[in-house]
C-alpha cells in the first residue's frame, strides 16, 4: 500500500466519492496511524495532536510546522525527517529513530525522549545532537 493511499485512508478517503472530493490529509487529530509507511509524505502543518502513529515509518517525511501535541511516535522511524518549528509539546518519542532528522525551532515541553535515538540531528535549539 502506498504512502499516499495510506494518507488518504487515514483521512477517511474511503468514504468519498474520488471524483468529487479529496480528503483533508491536514486534519489527523486523534487519527490512528499505527505502523503506517508515511516515508517521504509532505504533512507540513496537518494537525496530527493526539494521533498514534507509533511504528510508523516517516522516514524522510515533511512535518514542518505539524501539530504533534500529544501525539505517540513511540518506536517511528523519522530518519531524515523535517520537523522544524513542529509542535511536539507532551508527545511520546519512546524509541523513535531521529538520525539526521531536523528539529530547529520545535516546541518539545514535556517530550518523552527515553531510548530516542538522536544521531546528526538538528536540536530545537540548533546544536546537533
Amino acid at each position: 500500500m502506498g504512502t499516499d493511499t495510506n494518507v488518504e485512508r487515514a483521512a477517511g478517503g474511503d468514504e468519498q466519492d474520488p471524483s468529487t472530493a479529496e480528503p483533508d490529509v491536514r486534519n489527523l487529530s486523534k487519527a490512528d496511524l499505527y505502523e503506517l509507511d508515511l516515508s517521504g509524505a509532505d504533512l507540513s502543518g496537518a494537525n496530527l495532536s493526539v494521533a498514534r502513529l507509533d511504528g510508523c515509518d516517516l522516514s524522510g517525511a515533511l512535518l514542518t510546522q505539524a501539530d504533534l501535541s500529544g501525539a505517540i511516535l513511540a518506536g517511528a522511524n523519522l530518519t531524515g525527517a523535517d520537523l522544524s518549528g513542529a509542535n511536539l509539546n507532551w508527545a511520546d518519542l519512546a524509541r523513535a529513530n531521529l538520525t539526521d532528522a531536523n528539529l530547529s525551532d520545535a516546541n518539545m515541553e514535556m517530550t518523552i525522549t527515553i531510548g530516542t535515538r538522536f544521531n546528526n540531528t538538528t536540536m530545537p535549539d540548533g546544536s546537533t545532537r
